[in-house]
């Protein structure tokens, strides 16, 4: 019963994790209030690389679960975009995001970083860093 009972409760947890919203967070010194999820996509795929203001933008991508939805939503896989980033990385043409463990190093490095853009959980996301989308 024990069992049973824990691995109910494992398998709410990770539904409820595949059902969480993502949203899309900045450092507060970023011009912008809000995006699109075309610009979302344009960053990622690392082919805007400075805010409206002509600012650099800082894009750091994270290891958690969340990862997966988030690409899922700009309609990318992970493995695509990393080779992406690897071949840009490799010709010179834009460094690959910084990849952090979870949503609590993703808000630290997004919230003391000036240009910097990341995702979490939607629940996740503090009064530090501006939210400036949120995909289902």
């Amino acid at each position: 019963m024990k069992r049973t009972l824990i691995t109910l409760i494992l398998a709410i947890a990770a539904f409820a994790q595949l059902n969480a919203q993502v949203a899309i967070v900045a450092n507060k010194s970023v011009p912008s209030s809000s995006a699109t999820l075309s610009l979302v996509v344009e960053i990622y795929t690392l082919n805007s690389k400075t805010w409206s203001d002509g600012s650099k933008i800082v894009v750091f991508d994270q290891k958690g679960n969340i990862s997966s939805q988030f690409y899922a939503a700009m309609g990318k896989s992970g493995l695509e975009l990393k080779k992406s980033w690897l071949r840009m990385q490799l010709t010179g043409e834009a460094k690959a995001p910084e990849s952090v463990d979870n949503d609590d190093q993703v808000l630290q490095k997004v919230a003391s970083t000036p240009g910097a853009i990341g995702y979490v959980a939607a629940d996740k996301a503090t009064r530090d860093v501006k939210v400036l989308l949120t995909l289902n």
